[in-house]
């Protein structure tokens, strides 16, 4: 019976000890999602989803700090979430302006918004 006692009282302190630990990641991570900004932007020079639009998208994913990124060909939008600690909304804008060289994509209007207003 002891024994018995002496396991549930371990497992107990065991499940207690993982809640905390969840409830301080998840509080973490809330702060973390907090702190990021939204980017949306107008694009010219897209001519096509495949090349243009998954291009676009692809390279600024792969940006440091760059959490989430969209690009919606029909209505010529980007849309990007990003850490201002990691990166900055002119570096993503000079990022998008230099793909193909420089002379194929135009960041024509950018604002950082609370949400995105257009979904995919």
């Amino acid at each position: 019976m002891k024994k018995l006692l002496l396991i549930l009282l371990i497992t107990s302190i065991g499940l207690f000890s993982f809640q905390m630990t969840d409830q301080k990641l998840t509080t973490k991570t809330q702060q973390q999602q907090t702190n990021l900004k939204n980017l949306q932007v107008k694009i010219s020079g897209m001519t096509c989803e495949m090349g243009c639009a998954r291009t676009i998208e692809s390279k600024i994913s792969k940006m440091e700090g760059v959490k989430f990124s969209k690009v919606i060909f029909s209505e010529g939008v980007g849309q990007f979430t990003f850490d201002p600690k990691l990166t900055t909304s002119v570096k993503i804008i000079e990022k998008i302006n230099g793909i193909g060289g420089g002379n194929v994509y135009q960041v024509t209007e950018s604002k950082e918004v609370k949400k995105f207003s257009l979904k995919s």
